[in-house]
């Protein structure tokens, strides 16, 4: 992968029979990557646990490449989403700085914490420039 290009963004949302295939593609991806690693992850695998076909896979993103982006994409959204309700009211530019790491050592917690998911993506394609 020497090119990453944006790809659909989509809501993470559980695997249920309601739930579009590209939001069940989405964060079924998601749950892996940050589980096992993006390489490590094959399309088969994502597929099959988001129970969708590989043409959803394809007339949505593209790509698994594409996927990624969708993934990063949907993560960098949901963290602006939750850093701005967190410091909506603090106005000390000190307490705000803390709020960031009051958020990261939270979502730590709640995770099996393996590192930090944008240094873990970016380790895994080392020298890849992203197109806007």
């Amino acid at each position: 992968m020497s090119t990453l290009q944006a790809g659909t963004t989509a809501t993470a949302a559980p695997a249920t029979g309601t739930v579009p295939p590209a939001q069940r593609l989405l964060a079924t991806a998601a749950e892996l990557f940050a589980n096992q690693g993006i390489r490590a992850v094959g399309i088969d695998q994502i597929l099959r646990e988001a129970g969708v076909a590989k043409a959803s896979l394809y007339s949505t993103y593209g790509s698994k490449d594409a996927l990624v982006i969708a993934y990063l994409a949907d993560l960098d959204h949901a963290d602006r989403n939750r850093w701005e309700r967190a410091v909506a009211e603090i106005d000390d530019p000190v307490d705000r700085l803390l709020t960031f790491f009051d958020l990261a050592s939270g979502a730590a917690t709640r995770r099996d914490y393996r590192g930090c998911l944008y240094a873990n993506a970016a380790t895994e394609y080392p020298g890849v420039e992203l197109e806007p």
